[in-house]
């Protein structure tokens, strides 16, 4: 797809984004926001004529091809939808907005746009903070409008490493918890890679993620400049989109020694 379409469909994620995080604030529950979150991105891609495309998301059961019709578009639900599929998909995560009402804040709003499997543009959206970070294959990442970039600590003793509960609970970080400068465990996949490319941690882990939670920090986090892996040096694939796998951001200078201390 040509850059300005790619342009414009990063736009369209951020008012899907911003209508969803605006919902919650204003007292919104976690699934209507979710539907308004979907129905605007919906919109937008009808809007640009751009045709059929599967839309994974936390909040749906299956993974759903959106398909036009009459009325616009309409979602059928089919797990053979996903199944080797390459064509245009939409990656939709609202990690930590059920929690809202308790008084939790930590929320991440996130959407990455991919074709052939390939991430191309991604937002990810914090509402409590007012913070939306933005990227393009290829075009460098941003917080506010601002481009960032990942830390310069080159050491595993100065690090804050960044983990989800099911990375803490893994015999596999023993070694790196007992090295690192610095532990934080919290649950959004997709805020703690932002927060790796624009230098607030120096690394972030995800254990058995889902592409849909970590996708649009995923590229963030590439096009800002981190080193983004399976945590031991090996590339991330997902070849499925129902595939799990093991998910880090990690500040260039600290991607080796990483590696080694993550068994």
């Amino acid at each position: 797809m040509e850059p300005e379409k790619i342009a414009s469909i990063c736009y369209m994620m951020k008012n899907a984004a911003m209508v969803a995080g605006d919902t919650l604030m204003e007292g919104g529950e976690h699934r209507e926001a979710s539907a308004l979150m979907l129905d605007e991105l919906m919109a937008g891609w009808e809007n640009g004529g751009y045709g059929d495309v599967l839309v994974w998301s936390d909040v749906l059961a299956v993974p759903t091809m959106a398909h036009r019709t009459a009325d616009g578009f309409a979602l059928d639900d089919t797990m053979a939808a996903a199944a080797g599929y390459g064509g245009p998909c939409f990656a939709v995560s609202s990690m930590g907005t059920d929690l809202l009402g308790r008084g939790l804040f930590d929320v991440g709003i996130s959407l990455a746009y991919l074709e052939d499997m390939q991430l191309r543009a991604a937002v990810v959206y914090d509402p409590v903070h007012v913070e939306l970070f933005h990227a393009r294959y290829g075009m460098g990442a941003y917080v506010n409008g601002k481009r960032i970039e990942p830390s310069k600590t080159s050491g595993i003793e100065e690090a804050v490493v960044s983990l989800d509960h099911a990375a803490l609970r893994s015999k596999e970080v023993t070694a790196l918890v007992e090295a690192a400068g610095q532990i934080r465990v919290t649950p959004v996949a997709a805020l703690e890679l932002c927060y790796v490319a624009c230098g607030r941690v120096d690394a972030a882990l995800r254990h058995g993620a889902a592409f849909f939670d970590c996708a649009a920090g995923m590229l963030v986090a590439m096009e800002a400049g981190a080193m983004v892996t399976d945590g031991r040096g090996g590339a991330v694939s997902f070849n499925e989109y129902g595939q799990r796998c093991d998910v880090a951001a990690i500040a260039p200078g600290l991607a080796e020694e990483f590696a080694r201390y993550y068994r």
